[in-house]
Protein backbone atom coordinates (compact mmCIF):
# COMPACT_ATOMS: atom_id res chain seq x y z
CA UNK A 1 0.00 0.00 0.00
CA UNK A 2 3.13 2.25 -1.03
CA UNK A 3 5.40 1.79 2.02
CA UNK A 4 6.33 4.54 4.69
CA UNK A 5 7.30 7.85 4.36
CA UNK A 6 10.29 8.29 2.98
CA UNK A 7 12.74 11.00 5.26
CA UNK A 8 12.67 12.73 2.13
CA UNK A 9 9.19 13.84 2.47
CA UNK A 10 9.90 14.56 6.28
CA UNK A 11 9.49 18.56 7.23
CA UNK A 12 13.00 18.02 9.16
CA UNK A 13 14.85 16.23 6.25
CA UNK A 14 18.50 16.38 4.80
CA UNK A 15 18.77 19.06 2.33
CA UNK A 16 17.92 18.35 -1.11
CA UNK A 17 19.48 17.20 -3.91
CA UNK A 18 20.90 19.28 -7.01
CA UNK A 19 17.26 18.34 -9.52
CA UNK A 20 14.96 19.22 -5.70
CA UNK A 21 17.22 22.61 -5.47
CA UNK A 22 16.76 22.79 -9.29
CA UNK A 23 12.97 22.77 -9.42
CA UNK A 24 12.63 25.27 -6.55
CA UNK A 25 14.41 27.23 -7.79
CA UNK A 26 12.71 27.31 -11.34
CA UNK A 27 9.34 27.51 -9.26
CA UNK A 28 11.07 30.35 -7.56
CA UNK A 29 11.67 31.71 -11.14
CA UNK A 30 7.88 31.72 -12.34
CA UNK A 31 6.75 33.17 -9.38
CA UNK A 32 8.63 36.69 -10.04
CA UNK A 33 7.02 36.90 -13.28
CA UNK A 34 4.52 39.57 -14.21
CA UNK A 35 3.78 38.75 -18.00
CA UNK A 36 -0.12 37.80 -19.07
CA UNK A 37 -0.29 35.89 -22.40
CA UNK A 38 -3.63 36.08 -24.31
CA UNK A 39 -3.20 32.59 -25.95
CA UNK A 40 -0.47 29.61 -25.47
CA UNK A 41 3.26 30.88 -26.98
CA UNK A 42 3.31 27.45 -28.29
CA UNK A 43 1.04 25.60 -30.74
CA UNK A 44 -0.52 22.44 -30.16
CA UNK A 45 2.22 20.87 -32.66
CA UNK A 46 5.04 22.47 -30.57
CA UNK A 47 4.11 21.41 -27.36
CA UNK A 48 5.22 18.55 -25.62
CA UNK A 49 2.81 15.61 -25.98
CA UNK A 50 0.58 15.62 -23.14
CA UNK A 51 2.33 11.77 -22.22
CA UNK A 52 5.83 13.64 -22.50
CA UNK A 53 4.99 16.33 -18.90
CA UNK A 54 5.36 13.46 -16.60
CA UNK A 55 7.15 14.74 -13.03
CA UNK A 56 9.80 12.83 -11.04
CA UNK A 57 10.00 12.89 -7.18
CA UNK A 58 12.71 15.55 -7.45
CA UNK A 59 9.94 17.63 -9.42
CA UNK A 60 7.34 16.54 -6.64
CA UNK A 61 9.73 17.48 -3.90
CA UNK A 62 9.94 20.92 -5.40
CA UNK A 63 6.58 21.69 -5.76
CA UNK A 64 6.24 20.73 -2.06
CA UNK A 65 8.87 22.97 -0.72
CA UNK A 66 7.85 25.68 -2.68
CA UNK A 67 4.21 25.05 -1.39
CA UNK A 68 5.15 24.84 2.08
CA UNK A 69 7.21 27.89 2.36
CA UNK A 70 3.77 30.23 1.39
CA UNK A 71 2.05 27.50 3.90
CA UNK A 72 -0.43 26.61 0.97
CA UNK A 73 0.02 22.42 1.41
CA UNK A 74 -3.64 22.32 3.42
CA UNK A 75 -5.09 24.20 0.58
CA UNK A 76 -7.57 22.36 -1.44
CA UNK A 77 -6.54 21.49 -4.95
CA UNK A 78 -9.14 23.15 -6.93
CA UNK A 79 -8.10 26.41 -4.86
CA UNK A 80 -3.86 25.09 -5.95
CA UNK A 81 -5.50 25.21 -9.39
CA UNK A 82 -7.13 28.47 -9.62
CA UNK A 83 -7.86 30.12 -6.36
CA UNK A 84 -8.58 33.83 -6.89
CA UNK A 85 -6.09 36.28 -5.78
CA UNK A 86 -3.81 33.48 -4.48
CA UNK A 87 -0.15 34.45 -6.54
CA UNK A 88 1.14 31.03 -6.76
CA UNK A 89 -2.10 29.40 -8.03
CA UNK A 90 -1.07 26.89 -11.39
CA UNK A 91 -2.93 29.33 -13.08
CA UNK A 92 -0.82 32.19 -12.26
CA UNK A 93 2.66 30.38 -11.99
CA UNK A 94 1.98 29.48 -16.04
CA UNK A 95 0.62 32.73 -17.01
CA UNK A 96 3.23 33.93 -19.07
CA UNK A 97 3.36 30.90 -21.30
CA UNK A 98 -0.70 28.95 -21.38
CA UNK A 99 0.95 26.07 -21.09
CA UNK A 100 1.21 23.37 -18.41
CA UNK A 101 3.41 23.87 -15.24
CA UNK A 102 5.05 21.22 -16.29
CA UNK A 103 5.94 22.48 -20.06
CA UNK A 104 6.50 25.99 -18.46
CA UNK A 105 9.61 24.52 -15.96
CA UNK A 106 11.15 22.93 -18.70
CA UNK A 107 11.34 25.94 -21.52
CA UNK A 108 12.42 28.74 -17.82
CA UNK A 109 15.25 25.67 -17.66
CA UNK A 110 16.65 25.99 -20.87
CA UNK A 111 19.12 24.00 -22.32
CA UNK A 112 21.89 22.34 -19.88
CA UNK A 113 19.64 22.58 -16.76
CA UNK A 114 18.94 18.41 -16.21
CA UNK A 115 15.06 18.81 -17.16
CA UNK A 116 15.07 15.28 -17.77
CA UNK A 117 15.36 14.52 -14.30
CA UNK A 118 12.26 16.56 -13.28
CA UNK A 119 10.55 16.13 -16.22
CA UNK A 120 10.16 13.59 -18.93
CA UNK A 121 7.57 10.78 -20.18
CA UNK A 122 4.76 9.66 -18.29
CA UNK A 123 5.56 5.97 -16.88
CA UNK A 124 2.90 6.55 -14.15
CA UNK A 125 -0.86 8.14 -14.41
CA UNK A 126 -2.35 9.70 -10.72
CA UNK A 127 -6.21 9.38 -10.54
CA UNK A 128 -8.14 11.19 -8.04
CA UNK A 129 -10.97 13.41 -6.68
CA UNK A 130 -10.43 17.30 -6.39
CA UNK A 131 -13.20 16.96 -3.86
CA UNK A 132 -11.55 17.40 -0.38
CA UNK A 133 -7.79 16.49 -1.79
CA UNK A 134 -5.66 19.18 -0.35
CA UNK A 135 -2.01 19.23 -1.80
CA UNK A 136 -0.05 17.94 1.02
CA UNK A 137 -2.53 14.64 1.22
CA UNK A 138 -1.45 14.21 -2.52
CA UNK A 139 1.93 14.95 -2.14
CA UNK A 140 2.33 12.41 0.62
CA UNK A 141 0.47 9.64 -1.00
CA UNK A 142 2.60 10.00 -4.60
CA UNK A 143 6.15 9.90 -2.36
CA UNK A 144 5.05 6.82 -0.80
CA UNK A 145 4.18 4.57 -3.75
CA UNK A 146 6.97 6.14 -5.38
CA UNK A 147 9.34 5.29 -2.33
CA UNK A 148 8.18 1.88 -3.26
CA UNK A 149 7.99 1.67 -6.77
CA UNK A 150 11.30 3.27 -7.63
CA UNK A 151 13.02 0.78 -4.87
CA UNK A 152 13.94 -1.50 -8.43
CA UNK A 153 16.37 1.38 -9.17
CA UNK A 154 14.08 2.78 -11.88
CA UNK A 155 13.37 6.65 -12.00
CA UNK A 156 9.30 6.82 -12.66
CA UNK A 157 7.48 9.95 -14.02
CA UNK A 158 3.82 10.41 -12.70
CA UNK A 159 1.33 12.76 -14.90
CA UNK A 160 -0.80 14.64 -12.18
CA UNK A 161 -3.47 17.01 -14.22
CA UNK A 162 -3.30 19.91 -11.94
CA UNK A 163 0.24 20.27 -13.17
CA UNK A 164 0.56 18.53 -16.19
CA UNK A 165 -2.22 20.07 -18.32
CA UNK A 166 -2.52 23.63 -19.10
CA UNK A 167 -5.13 24.41 -16.87
CA UNK A 168 -4.90 28.06 -18.00
CA UNK A 169 -6.82 26.42 -20.98
CA UNK A 170 -9.00 24.10 -18.82
CA UNK A 171 -10.34 26.46 -16.36
CA UNK A 172 -10.93 28.61 -19.16
CA UNK A 173 -8.56 31.43 -18.58
CA UNK A 174 -7.76 31.19 -21.46
CA UNK A 175 -9.90 30.52 -24.43
CA UNK A 176 -9.10 28.72 -27.30
CA UNK A 177 -11.26 25.83 -28.51
CA UNK A 178 -8.91 23.84 -31.19
CA UNK A 179 -6.11 23.92 -28.11
CA UNK A 180 -9.12 23.05 -25.66
CA UNK A 181 -9.72 20.18 -27.33
CA UNK A 182 -6.39 19.01 -27.58
CA UNK A 183 -5.98 19.66 -23.83
CA UNK A 184 -9.16 17.30 -22.41
CA UNK A 185 -7.56 14.49 -25.25
CA UNK A 186 -4.33 15.27 -23.64
CA UNK A 187 -5.24 12.61 -20.33
CA UNK A 188 -5.85 9.68 -23.48
CA UNK A 189 -2.36 10.28 -24.59
CA UNK A 190 -0.60 10.22 -20.89
CA UNK A 191 -2.50 6.77 -20.29
CA UNK A 192 -1.51 5.27 -23.49
CA UNK A 193 2.27 6.29 -22.71
CA UNK A 194 2.11 5.22 -18.52
CA UNK A 195 2.54 1.61 -17.89
CA UNK A 196 1.03 2.26 -14.21
CA UNK A 197 -1.66 3.42 -12.54
CA UNK A 198 -2.28 5.50 -9.59
CA UNK A 199 -5.40 5.58 -7.88
CA UNK A 200 -5.87 7.43 -4.98
CA UNK A 201 -8.78 5.65 -2.53
CA UNK A 202 -9.91 8.26 -0.17
CA UNK A 203 -11.63 8.21 2.54
CA UNK A 204 -11.59 4.94 2.27
CA UNK A 205 -14.72 4.78 4.57
CA UNK A 206 -17.29 7.68 6.13
CA UNK A 207 -19.34 9.85 4.64
CA UNK A 208 -19.16 13.52 3.14
CA UNK A 209 -21.49 16.34 1.38
CA UNK A 210 -21.30 15.20 -2.21
CA UNK A 211 -20.81 18.44 -4.74
CA UNK A 212 -23.52 20.05 -6.43
CA UNK A 213 -22.50 18.34 -9.59
CA UNK A 214 -24.12 16.96 -12.56
CA UNK A 215 -23.73 13.46 -12.90
CA UNK A 216 -22.79 11.60 -16.04
CA UNK A 217 -26.24 10.29 -16.94
CA UNK A 218 -28.31 13.52 -17.86
CA UNK A 219 -31.13 11.07 -17.54
CA UNK A 220 -29.95 10.59 -13.55
CA UNK A 221 -31.47 14.01 -13.40
CA UNK A 222 -30.06 16.32 -10.84
CA UNK A 223 -28.30 15.31 -7.15
CA UNK A 224 -31.01 15.85 -4.52
CA UNK A 225 -29.28 19.05 -1.97
CA UNK A 226 -27.31 17.82 1.16
CA UNK A 227 -26.54 14.44 -0.55
CA UNK A 228 -24.27 12.54 1.69
CA UNK A 229 -21.82 9.94 -0.06
CA UNK A 230 -19.51 7.83 1.38
CA UNK A 231 -16.59 6.05 0.44
CA UNK A 232 -13.34 6.81 -1.77
CA UNK A 233 -14.55 9.76 -3.83
CA UNK A 234 -12.75 8.93 -6.70
CA UNK A 235 -15.37 5.93 -7.15
CA UNK A 236 -17.96 8.92 -7.12
CA UNK A 237 -16.43 10.98 -9.88
CA UNK A 238 -16.84 10.33 -13.91
CA UNK A 239 -13.47 11.48 -15.07
CA UNK A 240 -11.74 8.59 -12.66
CA UNK A 241 -13.73 6.15 -13.15
CA UNK A 242 -13.26 6.79 -17.14
CA UNK A 243 -9.39 6.88 -16.10
CA UNK A 244 -9.04 3.75 -14.37
CA UNK A 245 -11.16 1.95 -17.01
CA UNK A 246 -9.28 3.10 -20.09
CA UNK A 247 -5.94 1.99 -18.31
CA UNK A 248 -7.34 -1.00 -17.05
CA UNK A 249 -8.14 -2.07 -20.68
CA UNK A 250 -4.42 -0.81 -21.47
CA UNK A 251 -3.34 -3.31 -19.12
CA UNK A 252 -2.08 -0.79 -17.01
CA UNK A 253 -0.63 -2.06 -13.00
CA UNK A 254 -3.17 -0.95 -10.35
CA UNK A 255 -1.60 0.82 -7.62
CA UNK A 256 -4.06 1.61 -5.12
CA UNK A 257 -3.20 4.27 -2.73
CA UNK A 258 -4.43 5.21 0.77
CA UNK A 259 -3.29 7.84 3.68
CA UNK A 260 -1.66 6.24 6.18
CA UNK A 261 -5.05 6.44 8.43
CA UNK A 262 -6.96 4.57 5.92
CA UNK A 263 -3.81 1.85 5.77
CA UNK A 264 -4.55 1.49 9.57
CA UNK A 265 -8.13 1.36 9.27
CA UNK A 266 -8.01 -1.63 6.26
CA UNK A 267 -5.18 -3.93 8.41
CA UNK A 268 -7.43 -3.37 11.46
CA UNK A 269 -10.39 -4.27 9.57
CA UNK A 270 -8.45 -7.22 8.10
CA UNK A 271 -6.84 -8.33 11.48
CA UNK A 272 -9.82 -7.69 13.82
CA UNK A 273 -13.08 -7.54 12.40
CA UNK A 274 -14.16 -11.34 11.31
CA UNK A 275 -17.02 -9.30 8.79
CA UNK A 276 -13.53 -7.40 7.14
CA UNK A 277 -14.54 -8.78 3.56
CA UNK A 278 -17.91 -7.55 3.84
CA UNK A 279 -16.51 -4.14 4.83
CA UNK A 280 -14.64 -3.46 2.17
CA UNK A 281 -16.93 -5.51 -0.13
CA UNK A 282 -19.64 -2.29 0.75
CA UNK A 283 -17.08 -0.19 -0.05
CA UNK A 284 -16.47 -1.51 -3.63
CA UNK A 285 -20.01 -2.35 -4.13
CA UNK A 286 -20.18 1.84 -4.13
CA UNK A 287 -18.65 1.79 -7.87
CA UNK A 288 -21.61 3.14 -10.02
CA UNK A 289 -21.11 4.72 -12.85
CA UNK A 290 -24.50 5.65 -12.94
CA UNK A 291 -24.07 7.30 -9.84
CA UNK A 292 -21.03 9.09 -11.58
CA UNK A 293 -20.49 12.63 -11.24
CA UNK A 294 -18.98 15.43 -13.35
CA UNK A 295 -17.52 19.16 -12.14
CA UNK A 296 -18.71 20.80 -16.03
CA UNK A 297 -21.46 19.33 -18.18
CA UNK A 298 -19.63 19.87 -21.00
CA UNK A 299 -17.53 16.92 -20.27
CA UNK A 300 -20.22 14.42 -20.29
CA UNK A 301 -19.86 14.17 -24.44
CA UNK A 302 -16.43 13.20 -24.50
CA UNK A 303 -16.38 10.95 -21.02
CA UNK A 304 -19.46 9.17 -22.79
CA UNK A 305 -18.01 8.94 -26.38
CA UNK A 306 -15.00 7.48 -25.02
CA UNK A 307 -15.99 5.28 -22.47
CA UNK A 308 -18.18 3.77 -25.50
CA UNK A 309 -15.15 2.87 -27.13
CA UNK A 310 -14.18 0.45 -24.22
CA UNK A 311 -14.41 -3.25 -24.23
CA UNK A 312 -18.13 -3.68 -23.45
CA UNK A 313 -18.67 -0.10 -23.86
CA UNK A 314 -20.45 1.68 -20.63
CA UNK A 315 -22.08 -1.78 -19.26
CA UNK A 316 -19.15 -3.49 -18.33
CA UNK A 317 -16.98 -0.52 -16.73
CA UNK A 318 -18.37 -1.44 -13.52
CA UNK A 319 -17.36 -5.05 -13.79
CA UNK A 320 -14.16 -4.34 -14.84
CA UNK A 321 -13.37 -1.32 -11.86
CA UNK A 322 -14.64 -3.41 -9.05
CA UNK A 323 -12.94 -6.39 -10.41
CA UNK A 324 -9.28 -4.45 -10.35
CA UNK A 325 -10.35 -3.47 -7.11
CA UNK A 326 -11.01 -6.73 -5.96
CA UNK A 327 -7.85 -7.83 -6.99
CA UNK A 328 -6.06 -5.58 -5.14
CA UNK A 329 -7.55 -5.74 -1.79
CA UNK A 330 -7.18 -9.86 -2.02
CA UNK A 331 -3.79 -9.26 -2.79
CA UNK A 332 -3.00 -6.64 -0.10
CA UNK A 333 -4.69 -9.00 2.65
CA UNK A 334 -2.76 -11.83 1.27
CA UNK A 335 0.74 -9.51 1.54
CA UNK A 336 -0.55 -8.77 5.33
CA UNK A 337 -1.17 -12.29 5.84
CA UNK A 338 2.57 -13.36 4.92
CA UNK A 339 3.41 -11.03 7.03
CA UNK A 340 1.99 -12.62 9.95
CA UNK A 341 3.99 -14.96 12.37
CA UNK A 342 3.04 -18.38 11.67
CA UNK A 343 2.01 -18.47 15.84
CA UNK A 344 0.03 -15.77 15.78
CA UNK A 345 -2.04 -16.70 12.45
CA UNK A 346 -4.85 -18.06 14.40
CA UNK A 347 -5.29 -15.27 16.73
CA UNK A 348 -5.92 -13.27 13.83
CA UNK A 349 -9.20 -13.07 11.42
CA UNK A 350 -7.43 -11.88 8.76
CA UNK A 351 -7.09 -15.96 7.90
CA UNK A 352 -10.60 -16.28 7.96
CA UNK A 353 -10.59 -12.82 5.99
CA UNK A 354 -8.47 -13.71 2.92
CA UNK A 355 -9.71 -17.06 2.57
CA UNK A 356 -13.36 -15.60 2.18
CA UNK A 357 -12.33 -12.98 -0.45
CA UNK A 358 -9.98 -15.38 -2.70
CA UNK A 359 -13.30 -17.90 -2.08
CA UNK A 360 -15.42 -14.82 -3.28
CA UNK A 361 -13.54 -13.71 -6.52
CA UNK A 362 -13.25 -18.00 -7.30
CA UNK A 363 -9.88 -18.36 -6.71
CA UNK A 364 -10.76 -21.30 -4.86
CA UNK A 365 -8.00 -23.44 -5.13
CA UNK A 366 -5.86 -20.42 -3.77
CA UNK A 367 -8.08 -19.94 -0.98
CA UNK A 368 -8.31 -24.21 -0.26
CA UNK A 369 -4.82 -24.39 2.43
CA UNK A 370 -6.46 -21.38 4.14
CA UNK A 371 -9.23 -23.16 4.47
CA UNK A 372 -7.26 -25.96 5.54
CA UNK A 373 -5.61 -24.07 7.99
CA UNK A 374 -8.47 -22.40 9.51
CA UNK A 375 -10.24 -26.34 10.30
CA UNK A 376 -6.69 -27.50 11.80
CA UNK A 377 -6.79 -24.61 14.20
CA UNK A 378 -10.08 -24.41 15.01
CA UNK A 379 -10.15 -28.51 15.75
CA UNK A 380 -7.38 -27.40 18.36
CA UNK A 381 -8.38 -24.69 20.01
CA UNK A 382 -12.32 -25.98 19.77
CA UNK A 383 -12.76 -29.49 19.56
CA UNK A 384 -14.53 -31.34 16.59
CA UNK A 385 -17.98 -30.02 17.14
CA UNK A 386 -17.67 -26.72 17.85
CA UNK A 387 -19.30 -24.68 15.29
CA UNK A 388 -16.65 -22.04 14.55
CA UNK A 389 -14.95 -25.70 13.67
CA UNK A 390 -18.01 -27.42 11.69
CA UNK A 391 -18.48 -24.10 10.02
CA UNK A 392 -14.54 -24.17 8.97
CA UNK A 393 -15.50 -28.20 7.82
CA UNK A 394 -18.39 -26.80 5.86
CA UNK A 395 -16.69 -24.28 4.13
CA UNK A 396 -13.61 -26.34 3.00
CA UNK A 397 -16.32 -29.09 1.88
CA UNK A 398 -17.78 -26.78 -0.18
CA UNK A 399 -15.10 -25.31 -1.98
CA UNK A 400 -13.65 -28.61 -2.50
CA UNK A 401 -16.79 -29.97 -4.01
CA UNK A 402 -17.08 -26.47 -6.29
CA UNK A 403 -13.71 -27.85 -7.57
CA UNK A 404 -14.69 -31.00 -7.80
CA UNK A 405 -12.81 -32.74 -5.89
CA UNK A 406 -15.60 -34.86 -4.40
CA UNK A 407 -13.57 -38.04 -2.80
CA UNK A 408 -12.28 -35.60 -0.74
CA UNK A 409 -15.45 -33.44 0.05
CA UNK A 410 -17.25 -36.50 1.54
CA UNK A 411 -15.67 -37.44 4.08
CA UNK A 412 -15.86 -33.60 5.76
CA UNK A 413 -19.55 -33.80 4.64
CA UNK A 414 -20.05 -37.01 6.51
CA UNK A 415 -18.31 -35.53 9.27
CA UNK A 416 -20.58 -32.66 9.83
CA UNK A 417 -24.18 -34.25 9.18
CA UNK A 418 -22.73 -37.04 11.69
CA UNK A 419 -22.11 -34.25 13.94
CA UNK A 420 -25.19 -32.73 13.49
CA UNK A 421 -27.34 -36.10 14.41
CA UNK A 422 -25.16 -36.89 17.12
CA UNK A 423 -26.33 -33.09 18.75
CA UNK A 424 -30.11 -33.44 17.91
CA UNK A 425 -29.75 -36.53 19.57
CA UNK A 426 -28.03 -35.78 22.60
Amino acid sequence: MGGGVSKRSAAAGPQPTLPEATALRLLESLAAKEDCVALPILSNSERRRSGQRGMSRALLFGVRAFYAQRGALDKVVQDIVNEPLFPFSACELTKSTGLSLTETLALEAGEGEGIEELVGEATCFFSYSWTGTTLRDLLAAVERVLAKLEADGTRRYVWIDILCASQNLLQGVIKDPAMLSAEVGGIEDAISTAGEFLFYMEPLSGEWNAPPHAFLLAEQGDPEEGWVRRGPAALTRAWCIFELAKSLSKGCKLHVLLSEKSEAEFEDKMHNDAYGFLWVGQILARVDVKQAQITKAEDREYILGEVGKLPGGMGAVNSSVMGALSGWVVDEAQAMLEAVPEAERGRSGLLSNVAILLKNQGRLAEAEPLQRERLALRRAKSGDRSPNTLGALGNLAVNLQKQGKLAQAEPLFREAVAAWHKDRCS
